[in-house]
């Protein structure tokens, strides 16, 4: 059964259960699959997540972390490929999306279906797994490597670069609800039966050595403390990044101009005194935006120190005075 015919069977027999007065899934389930079914009928490029994938607020000081971590912080490795979601209707795989905005993601479901299980045992109605698509940490520049397979055309083309890379998929969130997360009260145990029981690799589960990584993430373990605590508009409050500061070079921030990208939105660049980053020369470095611009205390004629994010992306790191 395609993924368009696994959702509309779901949509049908809700329907029905709702007229009966025995509903299968919540209004914004129901909705949320509703789109999705539009999305794929009508054959265009991008098709909503089932439930919104959120970015990480990231930090290099744990001495200056969102919330304290505590006994009850789960830490992670954060790995450095392309993120995903994967949906399961009924227990079955139905759908692979690229992370995309976070709301809407490319269909990659027919590459997923060489990454992920056929079919996991749960009898809830939709479950969404996100998680990181990764290769072997010798692959040479890694992310761009996970990316560049997931946009591939040719299914033969991805099948080989799946096997030269040794990818993965690794999972680090399950949801099957629009206002909560995870399956049980602890991401921990949320994990083990990822692991144990639907044969998954999770951040848990996984050797560290094998995978680039790009830091650590720590999250609130008890989720019903990391729904209360909720979400900015592209951070959940309950989980961070902590980045470990590379070596990094220093510099002098001459100027900040800001910048249109192709989707029209509005970012800030750092013009830098040139300086050599490894084996490129650098001038420029992205901000991000205002807020990280305030939160590291720059101004014009500061010194900062500027590492390659990914070995490409040249990108600030901190004041140094």
């Amino acid at each position: 059964m395609s993924n368009e015919q696994s959702i509309l069977t779901l949509l049908k027999k809700a329907s029905q259960a709702y007229y009966d007065g025995e509903p299968i899934l919540t209004n914004e389930q129901y909705d949320a699959l509703e789109a999705k079914s539009e999305q794929i009928i009508a054959g265009r490029g991008e098709i909503p997540h089932t439930f919104r994938m959120y970015s990480l607020q990231k930090t290099y000081d744990l001495s200056n972390t969102p919330f304290p971590v505590t006994g009850d912080t789960v830490k992670t490795p954060k790995l450095d490929g392309a993120a995903v979601s994967v949906l399961y209707v009924n227990g079955t795989f139905t759908e692979a999306l690229t992370r995309g905005d976070g709301i809407k993601g490319r269909d990659i479901t027919e590459k997923m279906s060489y990454l992920v299980p056929d079919t996991i045992p749960i009898d809830l109605p939709i479950v969404q797994i996100t998680g990181e698509v990764v290769c072997h940490k010798d692959t040479e520049n890694a992310r761009n490597y996970c990316s560049g397979a997931l946009n591939q055309k040719d299914i033969e083309v991805f099948k080989q670069r799946k096997t030269d890379g040794k990818m993965q998929f690794v999972a680090y969130q399950v949801q099957h609800k629009t206002d909560s997360v995870g399956l049980t009260n602890s991401y921990s145990e949320d994990l083990a039966i990822l692991s144990t029981e639907w044969n998954l690799l999770t951040v848990k589960s996984i050797n560290d050595d094998i995978f680039p990584l790009d830091g650590y993430v720590y999250r609130i373990d008890d989720n019903r403390d990391f729904d209360a605590v909720g979400y900015t508009a592209k951070f959940p409050r309950g989980a961070f990044a902590y980045k470990q500061n590379a070596e990094g070079v220093e510099t002098v921030l001459l100027d900040v101009i800001w910048q249109t990208g192709k989707t029209g939105k509005v970012t800030p660049v750092a013009i830098l005194e040139p300086v050599m980053v490894g084996d490129a020369q650098v001038q420029r470095a992205t901000l991000n935006n205002q807020a990280f611009i305030e939160a590291l205390d720059l101004e014009l004629g500061c010194k900062v120190k500027v590492v390659r994010s990914g070995e490409i992306i040249p990108c600030i790191t901190e004041r140094v005075y």
